[in-house]
């Protein structure tokens, strides 16, 4: 399992739950608690998708959430609005070429490794 790669997606607005820590909502503080080590060693090329984040949120977890080789990959709410559009009404889900192209495009997109 450690040469498999492992991607994750999560749909979220990726804002920390600020409701137990007594940290500001919103704050830096809370974005540096989020803790990634867990998948930092499973693989050798672990990605992390957020999928439905504002692009600010999105730059948050990019700058604060410490990890050292977990590839992030962030997808806008306004792209994920987008999906619904490639669906072709009355055509089995295999064959929804529209669809399954956008996905490639925008949300399975490779992400390259960059220093973190």
């Amino acid at each position: 399992m450690v040469l498999s790669p492992i991607t994750l997606m999560i749909v979220t607005d990726g804002i920390p739950d600020a409701t137990t820590s007594g940290i500001k909502a919103g704050s830096r503080a809370l974005y540096e608690q989020i803790n990634l080590s867990p998948l930092e060693y499973l693989s050798r090329n672990v990605t992390l998708r957020l999928a439905y984040v504002s692009p600010k949120v999105g730059d948050q977890w990019r700058t604060y959430v410490p990890r050292k080789r977990v590839r992030l990959w962030t997808v806008d709410a306004e792209v994920m609005k987008g999906w619904k559009d490639k669906l072709q009404p009355g055509v089995d889900e295999g064959r929804q070429d529209r669809f399954w192209k956008w996905l490639r495009d925008n949300v399975d997109f490779r992400v390259r490794a960059n220093k973190v």
